[in-house]
C-alpha cells in the first residue's frame, strides 16, 4: 500500500532455528547440498526426473521412503537428511 503503482512481488518472512549441537554430520550436510542442488536444478521437476536419474537414485529414494513423484520443495529437512544419509551409506 506504500507504493504507487504497487510492485508485483510476493514477500515472505522466514524463521531460522539455530541448534546448540548440529543435527547432522559435516558429511551429511555436504551430501544434502549436493542433492538439493541437483533436485532444484530443473524447475518444477519431480524427484524421479532429477535424483532418480542418477546412479541408484530411485533405490535411494525408495530406501528413504520418499515418493519419487514428489517435488523437491515438498521435502522436510528430516527427509533431506534421511536421503543424504541413505545416499552416503
Amino acid at each position: 500500500d506504500c507504493f504507487l503503482p504497487p510492485p508485483k512481488v510476493d514477500s515472505a518472512v522466514i524463521h531460522i532455528d539455530c541448534y546448540k549441537e548440529p543435527i547432522a554430520s559435516k558429511e551429511t550436510v555436504e551430501e544434502i547440498f549436493k542433492l538439493t542442488k541437483l533436485a532444484f536444478s530443473q524447475k518444477r521437476k519431480m524427484l524421479s526426473n532429477t535424483i532418480g536419474k542418477q546412479e541408484q537414485g530411485m533405490e535411494r529414494l525408495e530406501q528413504a521412503n520418499i515418493d519419487p513423484n514428489r517435488r523437491p520443495q515438498t521435502l522436510s529437512i528430516d527427509e533431506w537428511k534421511t536421503l543424504a544419509e541413505v545416499s552416503s551409506a
